[in-house]
């Protein structure tokens, strides 16, 4: 019995421990460019990334191409196309938040010119 309350107890912590290194947030305000080199340098292939864009202080009446534009990039550049991909504003248009599992620790353009 108390090897089995050991045993619980470690898995426990340790499933605590890996649960922090299994996503990546990623927040900026208005700079597509600037979101994805974050991702870029903060985020390891394999994790949960959420990503978010902020327009602004205003809500901002874009088109919805601007956001298909900025989500498609994050995605294009980050995500494992394997899996959901999920692009989407929220209700006050003031952010563009993606969701996916990263791809690689680079972006996709930087691989393929480096071939």
């Amino acid at each position: 019995m108390r090897k089995l309350l050991t045993i619980s107890a470690l898995l426990l912590f340790s499933v605590d421990v890996f649960a922090q290194d299994e996503y990546c947030y990623i927040k900026e305000e208005s700079d597509i460019f600037g979101l994805s080199f974050a991702i870029e340098d903060e985020c390891k292939k394999g994790q949960l990334l959420w990503a978010e864009m902020e327009y602004g202080k205003e809500a901002v009446d874009y088109k919805k191409d601007v956001d298909v534009y900025y989500g498609t990039y994050i995605a294009g550049n980050h995500c494992d196309f394997k899996n959901e991909i999920i692009i989407n504003r929220t209700d006050d248009k003031k952010r563009l938040i993606v969701q996916c599992i990263i791809n690689s620790d680079k972006r996709r353009r930087d691989e393929e010119q480096r071939d």
